[in-house]
């Protein structure tokens, strides 16, 4: 499968941790429910919810200002004046780096666009590939100086006391960008320039104030965890766990760029896993560090499992069976080409693409 090369792209990633204070120990808060204003095809703001995701982009509506927000897992107490470090990582496509930005926080029990956003002052912000950013004085801040291929930006901020329940991120045109952005993206065709791909969003606190909320998020995942069980009638779960494609194409985690066919696109790393929804146990059943699995089907017996698999050191994908407790392994489909998304069919068949 070949894709061609994404119009206009870039990728970013964010992190809370501390201030301009002594170091000191921190740890990450779960973010939920990603909402945009608006998210280009192919690349949904929820993926800023997985590391090294395809990212959230927004192409075509560059050239004026875009938001997403975000929900805590649980919603968290800020006793005191509470050190927060977004880290904003662009590793995705050359000089897709981020231009304008700026950051906030809410309260509130309903999070979204209506919401009390609290503006944070950053501190600091640092690139650590040698763009210059500047601190406006509407606390946003602006990429400028040299657009190195993949950077990653630090900002740190302070949140007063309170409660905290989401995150916003405000993406701003500016007359100094690309078309005038948000993004720095200057690659594209005219017309499309000033677009950007963020791809992760991490969220840190100081450990003391991150324990409590995660010893609370246990709590409601054990609850979520057997509401699940009771309502599907099933104790278990089969996927796959594979390293997210590096372009937002539905096909593009088996393919390559037409115009580069070296450059892949799919990383390597694959598991085949159970996990017990009552228990939170997870199964490795088959596990292949330099290759690829995907599409996991269940026989109709219950004791054996179809799925496509890209072997290590292979290229393509094809069919592959296994029981459910990892043993008999077997090959079912080869040659030059991909087979992906098999199942089962009730008169003993297989299906695929």
């Amino acid at each position: 499968m070949k894709t061609s090369l994404p119009t206009a792209v870039l990728c970013t990633v964010i992190f809370f941790s501390g201030v301009s204070v002594p170091p000191r120990e921190v740890l990450a808060v779960a973010l939920k429910n990603a909402k945009a204003t608006f998210q280009q095809g192919g690349f949904p703001v929820a993926n800023v919810l997985v590391d090294d995701s395809a990212g959230w982009a927004i192409h075509p509506k560059t050239h004026m200002d875009q938001s997403a927000t975000f929900e805590t897992a649980v919603g968290i107490s800020l006793r005191r004046e509470t050190p927060l470090t977004f880290t904003l990582k662009h590793a995705a496509i050359a000089n897709f780096n981020l231009g304008r930005f700026r950051l906030s926080i809410t309260g509130d029990t309903a999070v979204g666009p209506a919401s009390h956003w609290i503006l944070l002052r950053p501190d600091s912000a640092t690139s650590a590939a040698g763009a210059a950013l500047t601190i406006n004085a509407d606390s946003s801040i602006l990429a400028g100086g040299e657009n190195p291929d993949h950077d990653t930006y630090t900002v740190i901020a302070r949140a007063s006391p309170g409660r905290l329940t989401g995150l916003r991120l405000d993406v701003l045109q500016d007359a100094r960008l690309p078309e005038t952005g948000p993004g720095r993206d200057a690659l594209a065709a005219a017309g499309t320039k000033g677009n950007f791909v963020l791809t992760f969003l991490k969220m840190d606190l100081p450990a003391d104030i991150e324990k409590a909320a995660q010893a609370k998020w246990r709590e409601l995942q054990a609850r979520r965890r057997a509401a699940l069980v009771a309502s599907i009638g099933a104790e278990e779960i089969l996927f796959t766990v594979r390293e997210k494609s590096r372009d937002g194409h539905w096909y593009a985690n088996i393919g390559w760029y037409i115009t580069s066919p070296e450059t892949k696109l799919y990383g390597d790393g694959g598991q085949l896993c159970r996990l017990n929804l009552r228990t939170g146990k997870l199964t490795v059943i088959l596990d292949d560090p330099q290759g690829g699995i995907r599409d996991p089907q269940m026989h109709y017996c219950g004791k054996k499992l179809l799925f496509s698999m890209r072997k290590a050191g292979a290229e393509y994908y094809h069919l592959f069976e296994i029981n459910v407790d990892g043993t008999e392994l077997r090959q079912l489909t080869s040659g030059p080409f991909d087979d992906i998304e098999p199942t089962y069919m009730p008169d003993g068949r297989i299906m695929f693409c």
